[in-house]
């Protein structure tokens, strides 16, 4: 037999309705508070990175002298200029070889109908 009467189940009922009604505000409370701070970092996040997106142009400000770094494509047109420069050094070198050989080919003659028939690293 039960011995609950229908008016104090009703009462205990109607406890616990207003206690899981409490609750749910509460919660509801806490969701908005929560939505407030992901929507602050959201807009933190959002400065950092037009900040971190800003920087390197800042950098274009910066003299060379006081950087502490380069950039990579500063980096790449840096050693395509010196492979340009090696380049030309050696064709320049090449080049003033030739003309002393011509040079000396000219001075003395003699050195290069050599009955010898030397190479003509020889005439160098």
């Amino acid at each position: 037999m039960n011995c609950v009467s229908p008016f104090s189940e009703q009462e205990i009922l109607r406890e616990e309705l207003t206690c899981l009604q409490s609750s749910k505000e509460r919660l509801k409370k806490r969701v908005s508070e929560l939505e407030e701070e992901v929507k602050k970092y959201k807009e933190e996040l959002d400065k950092a990175l037009k900040r971190a997106s800003a920087q390197p142009d800042d950098e274009d400000d910066v003299p060379m002298a006081q950087r502490k770094r380069f950039t990579r494509v500063e980096m790449a047109r840096v050693l395509m200029e010196r492979n340009q420069y090696k380049e030309r050094l050696m064709e320049l070198q090449e080049a003033v070889r030739w003309a002393e050989m011509i040079r000396a080919s000219r001075e003395h003659p003699d050195m290069s109908q050599n009955p010898k028939k030397k190479t003509s690293m020889w005439n160098l």
